[in-house]
Parts: structure tokens; sequence; C-alpha cells
């Protein structure tokens, strides 16, 4: 059992509104729903570089929630190294697609659908953390496509004149890390603030 503990400095990009009751009242409320990419939780965008970090959140505000006015909320995260599951090591990933394979089988078997890889993500996740109350926090790197709603209409364009998908191309390589964070008790509340 290894109890060193883990701090991260996380950045939280939602409606300015809504970070504004975050700083004032020292709460982030839970993404919850079957699309989450690491589970219920609050989510974190970290980066050994703080400032990528930032970055990112505001990328996401700009152009994938599409904010008018947003708020970027900067938090210390502080946990035990046992209590972390990080999808980026390779222990934690060979345990994730042992689990996801078995998703799968079942899926077929029992003839459940999932709509989307990013609901079977979120649903083996879950399972994870729910068996047991052992983790505070998940992490992965992810690819998030910030050029989509950027470029969708230059994108559509050009696809559909040449007779394809008019998806936005994407990447399997990561672009950011994530961090959800399971229980909120684990947040600094004293640390939380506007950047």
């Amino acid at each position: 059992m290894n109890t060193e503990i883990k701090s991260f400095t996380g950045y939280h990009c939602t409606e300015r509104s809504s970070a504004d009751k975050i700083v004032k009242f020292k709460y982030y409320l839970e993404s919850d729903g079957d699309h989450q990419w690491l589970g219920n939780g609050v989510y974190f965008f970290i980066d050994e570089i703080l400032d990528n970090a930032k970055v990112t959140a505001k990328k996401w505000g700009k152009f994938i929630k599409c904010y008018s006015y947003f708020g970027i909320v900067e938090t210390s995260i502080k946990t035990s190294v046992d209590r972390i599951i990080n999808l980026d090591e390779k222990e934690w990933k060979d345990f994730y697609i042992d689990l996801f394979e078995t998703y799968i089988n079942k899926a077929v078997r029992e003839g459940i659908v999932f709509t989307s890889q990013r609901q079977l993500d979120n649903a083996v996740i879950n399972d994870i953390c729910s068996e047991c109350d052992d983790f505070d926090i998940v992490i992965q790197s992810r690819y998030v496509n910030f050029i989509k709603n950027k470029y969708k209409d230059k994108y559509k364009n050009i696809y559909n004149n040449i007779g394809k998908n008019s998806s936005i191309p994407s990447s399997s390589v990561p672009n950011c890390t994530l961090l959800c964070v399971k229980k909120r008790d684990i947040i600094e509340k004293n640390t939380i603030k506007l950047v």
C-alpha cells in the first residue's frame, strides 16, 4: 500500500456564472450520465506545464462548449497514490482492457447496445469505481477534437465536394490529460480560484 500523497493542480472550465458560484460556494457539481469520458465525477484538465492545462481548459470553453462567457477555475487536488487509477500506466491499461473485453463479450451475449465508445468507457470506469470504494481519481490522456466546431463549416464543404463523410478528422494521439475526481472531499477548497 502506497500512502504517498500526490498533488495536482486542475483547471475546470464552465459558464462564467457557474465558475463564479464554484468560487463563492467552494463546491463543484458532478458530471454524470452515459457519455462521460472517465465516469461520473468532477472533471479537470491537468498538465505538468500548468499553462498548457489552462490553455486546454480555455479551448474546451471556446470550441467544445461554445460558451459566450466562461470562467476557468483553478483548484488543488490531493490524494494518496494508491487511490488513483491512472489509465496512462501499463498496469491500469491492462486491467482496463481485460474488463473492457469482458463488457464487450457480455454485450454480445445479452444484446446490450452501446451507442459510442465513450458510453462503454464510462460504464466500465463507473463499474470499477463502484465495485470498490478505494479510488478518488481517474486520470487519462485523451484526444479532444477542439477544432471540430471551429472549422465544421469549412470541413463540411470540403468533404461534401468530394463526396465523403463530413465529420471533422480526429486523432488517436492524446492532446490533453483529464482528471476526474470521484470524491469531492479531496478538492482543497481553500485553493479554488478564478484564473
